[in-house]
């Protein structure tokens, strides 16, 4: 049976990271449901799948719902809307493998890990098939609405697949988002040169 999860996602203390050519911050996610024992994704947004996470009832496949709770976000003092990508699979890039650079966007079907949908940019879905016993690392990319167009706030937590090797929990590091133009696609490696912080809508 698929476990259904939800989790609200909040951000604070957003900063722009130069050396990255994104927006950073302080990432919650609170799991609101299933209520109890079962804990699959912690505050950090690290997801784990294993079963002994889930006590007497194993964990099979799942679907998490990640519900976005900071439609506005502060910028140098500035309110700035903030939201998931649409289509929905462009906030979830995928690596294989712990620690490596999460350069795809998520496919939307056929694939162990995918986003298939969700509610506008205010929700999105993972769909785990929890089968390969593999270790993903993961970017959830929303948008921040500045003056000069849509600029990425990142956040890279991991997933645990069931029961893979032991290691220690860390958090990785993000990849840059392919831009809109190079869907599916890493986009180039930052210059060497430290691009301006974009200003916040006035």
């Amino acid at each position: 049976m698929t476990t259904q999860v939800e989790v609200e996602v909040t951000v604070n203390n957003v900063k722009w990271n130069g050396d990255a050519g994104w927006y950073e911050g302080d990432f919650k996610y609170k799991q609101t449901s299933p209520k109890g024992g079962m804990k699959v994704v912690d505050q950090q947004g690290n997801i784990n799948g294993r079963a002994e996470n889930a006590g007497k009832t194993p964990i099979s496949d799942f679907e998490i719902t990640l519900l976005w709770k900071s439609d506005k976000v502060k910028v140098n003092g500035v309110d700035c809307d903030a939201h998931l990508r649409q289509p929905n699979n462009k906030s979830i890039r995928l690596a294989k493998g712990f620690g490596d650079k999460p350069n795809n966007d998520a496919g939307q079907n056929g694939s162990v890990i995918s986003v298939p949908g969700g509610n506008g940019n205010t929700s999105l879905t993972i769909k785990d098939k929890n089968n390969d016993g593999e270790i993903y690392t993961y970017n959830l990319v929303a948008e921040i609405q500045t003056s000069n167009g849509p600029m990425p706030l990142v956040d890279d937590p991991i997933i645990i697949n069931q029961d893979p090797p032991q290691f220690l929990m860390y958090k990785a590091e993000a990849a840059v988002p392919a831009e809109p133009s190079q869907t599916g696609e890493a986009a180039q490696p930052a210059t060497p040169a430290i691009p301006p912080e974009p200003d916040p809508k006035p």
